[in-house]
């Protein structure tokens, strides 16, 4: 489990990305996005559109432009617009 984050968080299995967006940006950073909201403030704030921004160093990180919006794509607010898993993987696969 990624640190930081409540394991009672639980999110339907759909053929789309489901991704919680704090998940990337703490793969890659090794931080908590938005470390000063509590878990409340969090899901109002997700729910409301807000995203962790691409990291300064992302390049450093390994996080190209291509890679982060990869990302992006796996949040967009309609389900039907997220892609596929497969598609994500076969990306993911030629991005790193």
């Amino acid at each position: 489990m990624l640190s930081g984050w409540s394991s009672s968080r639980c999110y339907p299995i759909t053929p789309f990305v489901d991704l919680p967006s704090e998940y990337p940006y703490q793969i890659f950073t090794g931080k908590v996005p938005f470390p000063d909201l509590s878990d409340l403030s969090l899901h109002l704030a997700l729910a409301k559109g807000k995203r962790p921004s691409k990291p300064v160093d992302a390049s450093k990180l390994g996080l190209s432009s291509r890679a982060w919006k990869l990302v992006e794509d796996c949040w967009n607010k309609k389900r039907e617009k997220r892609p596929e898993i497969e598609y994500v993987a076969r990306r993911m696969r030629e991005l790193w």
